[in-house]
């Protein structure tokens, strides 16, 4: 029988039951009844009963009458066929998930019986994307089962069968054909009679194989198997007449066969028990005749071998004992010696022939000589299982290779993939992810430097954490290069490394250090060790730097770093209105800048004496700008005399002490609590606020003067360009809070 006759002599069984113990079944109402909903997205389930909870700290105890516990994963998983394990981020289906087919793009359409994809509300029919997000702009809302897919790519076409009446915005019987980029139902219409389970597509994309339970399809009657134009949707003069439900299709268009598992007993006019080969010309039923003693539900093809995978709940098949599986030649019908003896059904089957596998799903225990709940993968040469063992708690009804990608998309009636053996009892905490030391140190012409974070245990599911450079002595981009990111540690890996750039920048100086925290993690809990401190060892020869202040009878020093540390140099100075310094270094090093812009500062160096009416523009607008800074200083000494709140153009600050003003110059690597109040004013405007969500954002504020600060202060003074820029005839912002920032920061203080 196929699934659908499998679940429904369930529900009988079960009512029997119901009828002999209402007593026990009441009890699991209430402990049902007693859960969430939903799970949380972490939480662990068991496949029965759980009577006893009890925790200790971080570690759960559980006892009760199940076999194995593991995590919620939902009804369809991409996972990987290396270790078993889910692949993240994916988003969990709330029901289960009977079809599914890749889009050729990373990215996978599902169909079954669900209203939810993670939070995203899809009903009975998806298209996950390759990143594992739900497709936003694809909904063709089944109204009820979607039971096969078949794809028609070259022509944007995704034909869906099942048991509905509605989908893709139209009324559509059992089968329809949507637009890939719309969802939207095209006018194509075969307007089946009853349920569609299976659809297999030609290689010209002109005819459309249909199998199910129907006996009116394409303007026809055509007893559970037709063919359809897909240009018209009209059922074609083949007729193989099939006595009983189709299940499963597999076509050979380079033979002209198709191949028909089900639950009949004639079909192609000939006496065929569950499995037959259809000429596709004639649609009759050639001599191959493996006779199979109960439903066939799943068919693989390999053609290069002659082979024909069958999984279904048989015990014969191809003239042996076969139970649920057998590989069967496809020029005699007969069973090969190939014999995984599963011991219960067997749905589905997906094919990697390049790497001689054979993946299985459906509801049994025991395959291929091992161990196996309701997945496995089996070696094509000897039957045997391989040590591949997603373990899944239920039961598996649909299987999709992305060989490429080495990903197989599992779907059915389950709730967890990746379980543990644990008989009536189970001890587990919550995975912790740390750096695997607290610190470490090298020279500074050795790099990257690796940064080891791992794990308590593996797990089954892929762990990441962000990180970032929270302060230290050494400057981001001056001595080190760590962008704030996420690491991940994939799923049945226990370590990843954290990659830090170090610059040998070649001047003489104490050794530096880098701090690096971790924080938010997805799929387990940081441990105790969150924050690595790297110590970079200075490799120069000493030499004299300049000095920071004007020299009295020498001109200054040739700057370590060259001509690029002298105009650094300058620059510097400029910042802090030290005009008669940097015209001394100018007038050392001639060539480092135009000679317009060297007469410029030089000028102003000169105005510092000169009387105002003999000023120029510039020499006024710098000293104008060196009044603001004295005039914040005497509002700031002010506002402490008067006990005002620190009040700004842009808001009130109660995060800020009162009377606090911008005292000293900033820079890109500085920290204190001055810097944490910059990113506070900074944040309380949109346009220049540092982040969004997350570390830097409102809230969020550090003492480091990061990447983060510095873009944000780059965003300020090209706010305030005519206050802060304009006085040096800058056009852009320099990302260094000196007297003309400091100015405006400490007039929005209300100084």
């Amino acid at each position: 029988m196929n699934k659908k006759a499998q679940i429904f002599k369930k529900i009988i069984y079960a009512v029997l039951i119901l009828g002999i113990s209402g007593f026990i079944f009441f009890h699991s109402v209430q402990l049902t009844f007693a859960q969430p909903n939903s799970p949380r997205e972490n939480t662990w389930v068991t496949d029965s009963g759980v009577n006893s909870i009890v925790t200790d700290g971080n570690t759960v105890y559980l006892g009760g009458d199940f076999t194995y516990v593991g995590p919620h994963t939902g009804g369809g998983v991409p996972i990987s066929t290396s270790s078993g394990a889910p692949i993240s981020p994916y988003f969990k289906v709330n029901g289960q998930v009977e079809t599914v087919i890749s889009d050729g793009s990373g990215g996978w359409y599902i169909g079954g019986s669900f209203t939810k994809v993670g939070e995203v509300e899809r009903n009975n029919i998806a298209h996950i994307l390759s990143d594992g997000s739900v497709n936003p702009d694809w909904n063709p809302n089944a109204d009820n089962g979607v039971y096969t897919l078949a794809l028609d790519s070259s022509n944007s076409i995704l034909y869906v069968g099942g048991y509905f009446e509605n989908i893709g915005g139209e009324e559509r019987n059992n089968i329809a054909a949507l637009n890939t980029s719309t969802g939207n139902a095209t006018d194509w219409n075969p307007n089946a009679d009853g349920m569609v389970n299976t659809l297999a597509l030609d290689s010209s994309n002109s005819i459309l194989y249909v199998g199910g339970w129907f006996t009116l399809i394409g303007g026809q009657t055509r007893n559970n198997i037709a063919a359809l134009n897909t240009s018209t949707g009209n059922a074609t003069n083949w007729n193989p007449n099939a006595n009983n439900y189709v299940n499963t299709l597999a076509l050979d268009s380079s033979n002209s066969i198709l191949y028909v598992g089900g639950g009949f007993t004639s079909i192609g006019g000939q006496t065929r028990n569950n499995i037959a080969a259809l000429n596709t010309s004639t649609g009759n039923a050639t001599d191959w005749n493996p006779n199979a003693d109960d439903s066939v539900n799943t068919l693989a093809l390999d053609s290069s071998n002659s082979i024909l995978y069958v999984g279904g709940d048989f015990t014969s098949i191809g003239g042996q004992t076969r139970n649920n599986i057998a590989a069967l030649n496809t020029s005699t019908g007969n069973a090969t010696d190939w014999n995984p003896n599963a011991n219960n059904y067997v749905n589905t089957l997906a094919l990697d022939s390049s790497n001689s596998i054979l993946y299985v799903g459906g509801w049994f225990t025991s395959i291929g000589g091992q161990t196996r709940n309701n997945i496995a993968a089996l070696n094509t040469s000897t039957g045997n299982a391989t040590d591949w063992n997603p373990n899944v708690d239920n039961g598996v009804y649909t299987l999709a290779l992305d060989s490429s990608n080495s990903i197989l998309y599992v779907g059915g009636g389950f709730t967890s993939i990746g379980e543990n053996f644990r008989q009536s009892f189970a001890q587990f905490g919550p995975i912790t992810i740390q750096f695997t030391q607290s610190d470490s140190q090298g020279l500074e012409n050795i790099t990257p430097v690796s940064l080891e974070i791992g794990l308590s245990e593996t797990d089954t599911l892929n762990v990441s954490v962000d990180y970032t450079a929270i302060g230290g002595t050494a400057i981001q981009g001056t001595d080190y290069v760590l962008a704030n990111g996420t690491a991940t540690i994939l799923a049945g890996n226990t370590t990843t490394t954290i990659e830090v750039g170090i610059i040998d920048d070649e001047i003489d100086e104490s050794d530096e250090t880098i701090f690096v925290s971790i924080l938010n993690p997805h799929n387990a809990k940081l441990g105790t060790n969150t924050n690595y401190t790297y110590t970079i060892l200075d490799n120069e020869e000493p030499t004299t730097p300049p000095t920071t202040t004007p020299p009295t009878t020498t001109p200054p020093a040739a700057p370590a770093a060259g001509g690029s540390g002298a105009q650094s140099q300058i620059q510097n100075l400029i910042e802090i209105g030290n005009y008669e310094y940097a015209c001394q270094i100018i007038n050392q090093w001639p060539g480092l800048l135009s000679q317009s812009e060297k007469e410029r500062i030089c000028r102003l160096a000169a105005s510092e004496e000169k009387p105002i009416s003999e000023m120029t523009l510039d020499e006024l607008n710098a000293q104008i700008a060196v009044l603001r800074v004295r005039i914040a200083e005497l509002q700031g000494q002010l506002a402490k005399l008067l006990g005002k709140q620190v009040v700004g153009a842009i808001g009130v600050y109660p995060e800020i002490p009162v009377g606090f003003k911008f005292e000293r110059n900033l820079r890109l690597g500085m920290t204190g609590n001055d810097v944490k109040h910059l990113q506070i004013i900074l944040n309380s405007d949109p346009d220049t606020r540092l982040a969004v969500s997350g570390i830097g954002s409102s809230g969020h504020e550090t003492n480091y003067f990061g990447v983060l600060t510095q873009t944000a202060v780059i965003k300020f003074q090209e706010k305030y360009a005519s206050e802060i820029l304009a006085p040096w005839n800058l056009t852009k912002g320099t990302g260094v809070v000196a007297n003309t920032t400091r100015a405006k920061l400490n007039q929005i203080l209300g100084f």
